[in-house]
């Protein structure tokens, strides 16, 4: 079983399943299936008599487990005439795949590293690019995350670029240069984060790269994003006034203690609950104008940014 959200990764590993040559592989999608029918397919005997695979993609879809699990517990575990391969997507398995991974299977794990997490991201681009027989200079696995954000298969078709471009040299951030076009990505979140962090040129900065990706429908997603961050901030400052431990914060905000206190708590000590709660009524009074048929709703949105930042 391959379960987990980085869609690259369980592509690849799908393909490995694929490619098998000393079994014949059926290929099905999760979509539509139940239980009863997976097992029927794997009680079919293959017409050359080979061993066979049975994968199924987009499994989290199957519907009606338990004959499949009765399927996988009556076997005998020396029998390895069908394989069952399961590609998972989603971060966690239901109850009835877990289930039923646990009685016999074996699991492999794909998850997005977290954002906090950048070791592993940049071990990501290093570990693509040496699929791809690529050398990254140093440096480089950091700014195609930069310029790319963190999407893989984006990043990959990157690494595929530079390997075109530098044959069997060690690519450079001059050939990144070369390849990728000079507009860093920005999403509402970070500008509320950056605002939040009363960084205020950073944070003006990517509002205009969102409004240059995005158009004047920004307006919309940053309000959002703006509102969400002084919600978790009004609350995470009454709870440290109250003198409240981060383990009680995290579980009141439904988040891990590590990026509550590397990334939350810092930030919620930079402002006070009383110009929270100014910065509350403004942003509820621009959610209502941005969602309008008002003029001049970037100004507004500007002004906000601005008025939490400074």
């Amino acid at each position: 079983m391959f379960f987990g959200d980085e869609d690259l990764l369980l592509d690849q590993a799908l393909e490995g399943v694929r490619s098998q040559k000393s079994r014949s592989v059926r290929l099905l999608d999760g979509d539509g299936l139940d239980g009863q029918e997976v097992v029927s397919i794997c009680e079919t005997r293959s017409f050359d008599g080979r061993p066979r695979i049975v994968a199924i993609d987009n499994a989290q879809k199957v519907k009606a487990h338990e004959p499949l699990l009765e399927y996988v517990k009556g076997k005998d575990p020396e029998d390895k005439s069908v394989l069952l391969v399961a590609v998972v997507r989603a971060p966690r398995l239901s109850p009835a795949w877990l289930k039923l991974m646990r009685s016999e299977g074996k699991s492999a794990e794909h998850l997005q590293p977290k954002p906090w997490k950048e070791r592993e991201r940049i071990q990501r681009v290093v570990d693509q690019a040496n699929q791809l027989g690529l050398r990254l200079n140093k440096g480089v696995p950091e700014l195609l995350i930069k310029v790319r954000g963190y999407d893989l298969r984006l990043i990959v078709n990157e690494l595929r670029k530079l390997s075109y471009l530098v044959g069997d040299e060690v690519a450079t951030k001059k050939h990144v240069g070369m390849l990728v076009p000079h507009v860093f990505p920005a999403t509402p979140y970070e500008v509320a984060q950056a605002a939040a962090a009363k960084k205020v040129k950073t944070a003006m900065t990517k509002l205009g790269l969102v409004y240059r990706n995005l158009g004047e429908g920004a307006a919309v997603p940053l309000t959002h994003s703006l509102v969400r961050i002084v919600e978790k901030l009004i609350i995470a400052r009454s709870m440290l006034d109250a003198k409240d431990g981060v383990k009680v914060i995290a579980q009141r905000l439904g988040m891990h203690e590590y990026p509550l206190k590397m990334n939350l708590l810092p930030l919620a000590r930079l402002h006070s609950v009383d110009q929270l709660r100014g910065q509350m009524q403004t942003l509820c009074r621009l959610d209502t104008l941005v969602k309008g048929p008002a003029r001049s709703k970037r100004t507004q949105v500007e002004l906000a940014v601005l008025s939490i930042a400074s």
